[in-house]
């Protein structure tokens, strides 16, 4: 029997549960149910192959053939950083494949491989440099934050009309490339990608449908092609995945709005294993007559930009951004009405933390990102139909879904601060909040991307990766916790 293991967050202790991760393959217990090891009566003998991944060239794989079926540990240790451990376990099978991930580019690492407390063998292993070196951004770091990873889209020119490299990067606390993914198919920035239920979910750009990845690339499953109205509907902006097997996108659909022809937006849930479309909802059947707010002028008159899909106290919601209209909305998932849309000129009335009212320049412009945890609303305001100096900020808010009041509860902008088109916005495990602020090139003159944690109760950037080049751009990032990937016991303290 060959065992293919893949190496993410076994090995460490987690800080979250307190326990160590153990194999699932079900070694043997004893009646006091602990595991019983596969401890080899004789001297086991080893044949590895070590080898690359197909792609991704920080992909070392293992392949183990024994001449026993016992329980095996893995480690791979950083030459010039011996902190810097990533270890594997198996159990009980004679064959092994180990898929190493997570490793910087032309460093040694220190490979072995132990039965019973034994090492049966061990070797350096050097890792390939980086084919596409010259193309990774340039970046400033500052302030503290450890025990991460931050994943985000990537491309080389920051013109939206311009030729754009694009890729998934994950980079670790000091800005070192872990891993990588080309997005050859991509023809926007407006890329979503994200570590979610143990694989890549990614999608958008106009041409990327949503799908599930695993750390090699491999697809495990992909919506089928845009369901929206029009000649070449395309995904566009966010994907998302609800455990076990459910991908939800948005695409482009076309149809009437007031008499011309315009691209509203579908947003379609479908089942992984089956291809059935689980929920759909357009903008064709919330406007005029479904409580859609009045759209803007212009063939992309609400230009929906994220989605959410929630279930919580308030019942199954789908949270969807509309840049062009200024407007956050919830729609219901069992209904499909509208429960209430949030923004100037809507549904909730604009208070601060004494209850006083607050006026139309304290709502969000332009918006991306949002992200609804409870009755708070985090979001990112790139504030370009504010009126007055443009400027971006993060901000958030407090509902209340009965006495229909949106209670700003901060904001944090920093001088000459202002992207219009790109922008995201995450709340942390710790509290705080992550915002990934993409330049556009051609749009603002120096204006680096840059990604940052800010703590909301000052409110200040605790930590900082500020690219140097303004053509770097980017869309969205995410927070990964150090344990969950790589098995890195440099980032998963025991």
């Amino acid at each position: 029997m060959l065992l293919v293991l893949t190496l993410l967050a076994l090995g460490c202790h987690s800080p979250k549960t307190g326990q160590t991760p153990v194999d699932t393959s079900g070694p043997a217990q004893t009646d006091s149910g602990e595991p019983t090891p596969s401890i080899p009566q004789e001297p086991v003998e080893a044949t590895v192959v070590v080898s690359d991944g197909p792609v991704m060239v920080l992909e070392k794989r293992f392949a183990l053939e024994l001449s026993a079926g016992v329980d095996v540990t893995m480690s791979c240790v950083l030459v010039s950083e011996p902190a810097e451990e990533h270890v594997l376990f198996g159990s009980n099978a004679a064959s092994y494949e180990f898929k190493l991930f997570g490793i910087l580019a032309e460093e040694n690492y220190n490979c072995s491989l132990s039965a019973g407390g034994s090492e049966i063998w061990s070797d350096v292993v050097r890792s390939n440099p980086i084919p596409f070196i010259g193309q990774l951004p340039e970046i400033v770091l500052t302030g503290t934050s450890w025990g991460h990873y931050t994943l985000f889209n990537h491309w080389q020119v920051g013109n939206q009309n311009g030729t754009k490299v694009h890729r998934l990067l994950i980079l670790d606390p000091e800005g070192r490339l872990r891993w990588y993914w080309p997005l050859l198919d991509a023809s926007s920035g407006g890329i979503e990608g994200k570590w979610q239920g143990g694989a890549i979910v990614v999608g958008g750009g106009r041409s990327i449908t949503p799908k599930l990845l695993t750390l090699s690339g491999d697809v495990i499953a992909e919506a089928p092609p845009p369901l929206g109205a029009g000649s070449n509907p395309e995904y566009h902006h966010d994907v998302g995945y609800v455990e076990p097997s459910t991908l939800v996108g948005i695409s482009s659909h076309w149809h009437d709005v007031d008499g011309l022809s315009a691209e509203g937006f579908t947003i379609n849930a479908f089942d992984t294993t089956t291809n059935d479309v689980l929920f759909s909802w357009d903008s064709d059947q919330g406007y005029p007559d479904g409580g859609l707010v009045a759209p803007s002028a212009g063939d992309d008159p609400w230009h929906a930009n994220a989605i959410q899909w929630v279930d919580d106290a308030d019942g199954a919601g789908l949270i969807v951004s509309m840049k062009r209209v200024n407007t956050v909305m919830r729609v219901d998932r069992l209904t499909g009405d509208i429960a209430w849309s949030l923004g100037v000129g809507r549904d909730f009335r604009l208070i601060d933390i004494n209850g006083d009212p607050l006026g139309d320049e304290e709502w969000f412009y332009d918006q991306h990102g949002p992200e609804l945890l409870g009755n708070r609303i985090v979001l990112y305001d790139n504030g370009t139909s504010r009126g007055g100096p443009n400027f971006t900020r993060v901000g958030e808010y407090e509902l209340d879904t009965v006495a229909m009041t949106a209670t700003k509860l901060w904001h944090y902008t920093e001088e000459g601060w202002y992207e219009p088109v790109y922008g995201d916005a995450d709340r942390l495990p710790n509290g705080n909040v992550m915002v990934a602020s993409g330049n556009c090139t051609g749009c603002v003159a120096n204006s680096p991307s840059f990604i940052a944690e800010i703590d909301p109760s000052v409110p200040e950037v605790v930590w900082r990766m500020q690219f140097t080049d303004t053509q770097d751009g980017m869309y969205r990032a995410q927070r990964l916790d150090g344990c969950d990937l790589f098995a890195n016991r440099l980032y998963c303290p025991e």
